[in-house]
């Protein structure tokens, strides 16, 4: 194969050629954190939290209409807290998150989907939403999801209450409803499984095929995870913005105690937010007559997913295929 056989042909143009990959972009993004310590804490439900970052994504859009009416589909993340066979609010919640966040927008799509919860989720629904434009079932989507657990435990450290309830009409495809699949239903209504113990169980399985020490083990999880808290303490969105060096985080004490072995609190995830995100996707086609400038556009070549099996048919616990 010669230089001359990979050169590109007399008028070809890489832009066009992008706009023939994909017929889908992200248009717009949006988000909303809230800290009990801060001086604009509103204690805003999560249905709030999400309008507000859904608002915030329409905005980002700069559509020179008003984008909100042409949105065809809504789809949430359903909450932590309702997702488990035990959950739910102590201020209730709305029995359809989606349209509930839609009717702040004065808004109400044709469809309406609720994905599961998961670290996951987010990426999952734009993948699916990007192909349901590609086959012209939709034209644009906004993507939304909220927690607010945080102000819950702040409220009720307060012997405070809310009503967050709400019943709103309209149809709601749920794609899923639990953790069952990744962490296994029957473990879960033993009630002697939750993520935090279930992934210190799969690490534990881990450390002792490599033959590493607890201490060894412990610190190798905080080198890693170290330099993402000097990430979050630069964010202005991040819900604790303070860095960790290594040290600390290995270090069992008051601010750090022993969550599930070999995890300390301050190495595992944080639920306990009061965060929201939202993204806005349309089809090219319908981008150029909402009149959003292609400098907002964001292409998406393409998608995969890996689908992990349920912990308790793993060939392996100590690795993932």
């Amino acid at each position: 194969v010669t230089a001359e056989d990979l050169s590109e042909p007399a008028g070809f143009d890489p832009h066009r050629y992008t706009l023939c990959m994909s017929r889908a972009v992200i248009v717009g993004v949006g988000q909303v954190t809230e800290r009990p310590e801060d001086p604009t804490y509103m204690a805003r439900s999560p249905v709030e939290l999400a309008a507000e970052a859904a608002r915030l994504a329409l905005v980002d859009a700069q559509a020179v209409t008003d984008l909100g009416v042409h949105i065809d589909l809504v789809a949430g993340v359903r909450q932590i807290e309702t997702s488990s066979p035990d959950g739910g609010s102590p201020f209730g919640r709305s029995n359809n998150f989606p349209r509930s966040v839609m009717a702040r927008l004065g808004h109400q799509p044709l469809q309406a989907w609720l994905e599961s919860p998961g670290g996951q989720s987010p990426q999952t629904l734009v993948a699916s939403t990007v192909e349901a434009i590609e086959a012209d079932a939709f034209h644009t989507a906004l993507i939304v999801g909220a927690e607010a657990l945080s102000t819950q435990r702040h409220l009720m450290a307060q012997n405070l209450t809310r009503d967050w309830s709400e019943e709103i009409g309209g149809g709601l495809l749920e794609r899923d409803a639990t953790f069952d699949d990744t962490l296994g239903g029957k473990l879960i209504r033993a009630q002697r499984f939750d993520a935090a113990a279930g992934y210190a169980l799969l690490d534990q399985v881990r450390r002792a095929r490599l033959g590493v020490s607890r201490a060894d083990y412990r610190r190798a999880i905080a080198e890693l995870l170290a330099p993402f808290s000097r990430v979050a303490a630069a964010n202005p969105q991040a819900a604790l913005r303070e860095p960790f060096a290594a040290e600390d985080l290995a270090m069992p004490g008051p601010r750090n105690r022993p969550v599930a072995d070999p995890y300390l609190r301050l190495t595992v995830a944080r639920d306990l937010v009061n965060q929201a995100a939202a993204v806005v996707l349309t089809s090219v086609d319908r981008a150029r007559v909402l009149g959003i400038g292609e400098d907002r556009w964001i292409y998406l070549h393409g998608h995969a997913q890996a689908i992990e099996h349920p912990v308790l048919q793993r060939p392996d616990l100590s690795r993932s295929p």
